[in-house]
């Protein structure tokens, strides 16, 4: 039996689908067929993107652009899941708690680090106080929900990785 696994990635942006996505779909293509990738966005700015996927499947092509300026062009399959915003993440919070998920990646902006000029916590911050109050509106809350539901779920290992 051929185990699935899912790849959870968070911040659903260009920098992903050029690097992450591609590299999974390599790998997909080279006949490791257990992985897949699901993938949403903590903010609702982006959800254009996440409907244009959809509706697409999850497919896309990346161009890709030598020194020389020859381009080429790959349809990427590897993003089999779109998960919509909604208030509170919960299908973010649900995909992420899932056994079947194995990483968990995701792609941060610099001011999503919500550090101040000597690199400590914004901790007055209102998104940051909102993640303590149990809501998601940053990268560290929505990952503390995730572990705690797969924690009181029980679902098992998980590796969590920034792409940078």
């Amino acid at each position: 039996m051929n185990q699935q696994y899912t790849w959870l990635h968070i911040g659903l942006g260009s920098f992903h689908r050029a690097h992450q996505a591609w590299y999974l779909h390599r790998l997909i293509a080279s006949g490791d067929k257990r992985w897949h990738i699901a993938a949403g966005n903590i903010r609702d700015d982006a959800e254009q993107v996440v409907q244009a996927l959809a509706a697409q499947g999850g497919r896309y092509v990346l161009e890709t652009v030598s020194p020389e300026g020859e381009r080429e062009y790959e349809e990427i399959t590897s993003i089999q899941k779109l998960l919509a915003w909604q208030k509170g993440l919960q299908p973010l919070i649900d995909e992420g708690a899932n056994p079947q998920t194995k990483v968990i990646a995701f792609t941060v902006t610099e001011g999503g680090y919500y550090l101040n000029t000597g690199h400590r916590l914004e901790t007055s911050n209102p998104d940051l106080l909102a993640d303590l109050q149990g809501d998601c509106k940053t990268i560290y809350g929505t990952i503390a929900r995730i572990l705690e539901k797969r924690m009181t779920d029980n679902a098992g290992p998980l590796t969590l990785l920034e792409l940078r």
